[in-house]
């Protein structure tokens, strides 16, 4: 988990370079939410992980095989929930400018003069 963030956004910025794109609010904002969908995924997978060896108590089981068998419960619907919200964000990639004419303007905002 400590090597994939920091492997994850220099893929991601080789990428950037690569295709032309400069970071600005639009790829900052998607690369943080990124970041927490994968920081989040990994929560999900460590807790089950971690409730699958607690429910083990009188079994003789290797760690290795509660491990596998609690992924195996959580990692497709993991997966599939991370393509979905990819497929929800990845029209952003396509968008120029500020966010504002893409999000609208914030009601609390300030109006400029």
């Amino acid at each position: 988990m400590l090597i994939a963030i920091p492997v994850t956004l220099a893929l991601t910025l080789f990428t950037f370079f690569l295709y032309g794109y400069t970071l600005n609010r639009i790829t900052l904002f998607a690369l943080i939410f990124s970041i927490g969908i994968l920081v989040d995924d990994a929560i999900v997978v460590v807790e089950n992980i971690v409730r699958h060896a607690r429910l083990a108590t009188g079994e003789r089981r290797a760690f290795d095989a509660i491990a596998l068998q609690a992924v195996d419960e959580v990692g497709n619907p993991t997966i599939l929930a991370t393509l979905t919200v990819v497929a929800a964000i990845l029209p952003m990639a396509f968008v120029g400018g500020l966010m504002v004419p893409t999000c609208g303007r914030s009601p609390s905002a300030p109006r400029r003069r």
